[in-house]
C-alpha cells in the first residue's frame, strides 16, 4: 500500500546519477477549467511530461530548470533537462484553484507519503521551493539543523534518512515567484557538496 496520492516524476537517469536531485514543490493546483485527473497518481508526471513537450507552459518547472541549469529559458532542453532529477509535490491533495492554499493539516497529514519517496527513490539532495508555507510544514530534520552557506547565500537545511544516508535539505522561495539568475550559484555549489 502507499501513501502517495501523487508519484513522483523520476526523470530516466535519475536512478544512476551521482547526485539524485528531488525538487520539492507544494501541491498540484486546478486552474481555470481544469478536470481533476483522471488518474490522480499520474498527476506529477503527466504536469512534467506536458511541459517537457511544451504543450503546458509552466513558470514553475521553467524557474526550476534555469536554477539547476544556470541557462536562460530559451537555451534549455525541456526533453532531457529533468533527465536526473525527480519532482515531487509535498501536500497529497489537489487545491481546487490556484487562489486555495493547503492547510497546515494537509501538509502534515502529507508526511508519510513525503517518507515513503525518501525511502523509495532514495534521492541525495532535495530542494525545498517555498520558505513559508513548505518549509515550516515538513517534518522534522533526521539528523542535522543548520544554516549553510551556499553561492554567497545562507540557506536553511536539514538532512532526512534515506537508504543510502541522509538526503541533504535546503530551501529556497517558491519558484512561480523566485528569481533564477539569484538562485543559480547557491544551488549549483549546494547540488555540488
Amino acid at each position: 500500500m502507499t501513501n502517495l496520492t501523487f508519484l513522483p516524476y523520476v526523470g530516466p537517469t535519475f536512478h544512476t546519477s551521482p547526485v539524485r536531485l528531488l525538487l520539492l514543490g507544494e501541491s498540484h493546483y486546478l486552474g481555470n477549467g481544469d478536470l481533476f485527473p483522471k488518474n490522480p497518481l499520474e498527476a506529477t508526471r503527466t504536469v512534467v511530461e506536458k511541459w517537457k513537450r511544451r504543450e503546458w507552459a509552466i513558470r514553475y518547472l521553467t524557474i526550476g530548470a534555469r536554477v539547476i541549469t544556470g541557462q536562460q529559458a530559451w537555451e534549455i532542453d525541456r526533453t532531457t533537462v529533468f533527465d536526473a532529477i525527480a519532482f515531487a509535490n509535498m501536500v497529497q491533495t489537489i487545491m481546487p484553484t490556484l487562489r486555495h492554499r493547503p492547510t497546515v493539516e494537509q501538509a502534515r497529514a502529507s508526511w508519510p507519503a513525503f517518507r515513503e519517496v525518501l525511502d523509495r527513490w532514495d534521492p541525495t539532495h532535495v530542494v525545498a521551493t517555498g520558505r513559508r508555507f513548505l518549509w515550516d510544514n515538513m517534518p522534522a530534520s533526521d539528523r542535522r539543523t543548520a544554516e549553510v552557506a551556499f553561492g554567497g547565500a545562507l540557506l536553511p537545511m536539514r538532512e532526512f534518512r534515506t537508504p543510502s544516508g541522509y538526503a541533504s535539505t535546503v530551501v529556497i522561495p517558491h519558484l512561480s515567484r523566485a528569481s533564477a539568475p539569484r538562485w543559480q550559484g547557491p544551488i549549483r555549489e549546494f547540488l555540488a557538496s
